[in-house]
């Protein structure tokens, strides 16, 4: 029996706050996307989720996937 857990096909991509795609490359690269979940936290203010496919990650030029897939490679 191998100890070792199936890499996930999906990832999370969570933004707090306000999106600001003219400055950010993160949100640049993922938003607006119709399937990006807003939700509203009077503590933290808006908290947009987007699930991502490993395809999208693996083509996405942004940095937070830009890092997931160097952690990726190094595993």
């Amino acid at each position: 029996m191998s100890d070792s857990v199936p890499a996930p096909q999906k990832r999370l991509h969570v933004v707090v706050g306000i999106p600001d795609p003219d400055n950010c490359p993160i949100c640049r690269a993922h938003f607006p996307d119709p399937a990006t979940k807003i939700f509203s936290d009077p503590e933290v203010g808006e908290v947009l989720v987007q699930v991502l496919s490993l395809g999208e990650i693996l083509r996405c030029p942004c940095p937070l996937c830009t890092h997931a897939r160097g952690e990726a490679i190094e595993e």
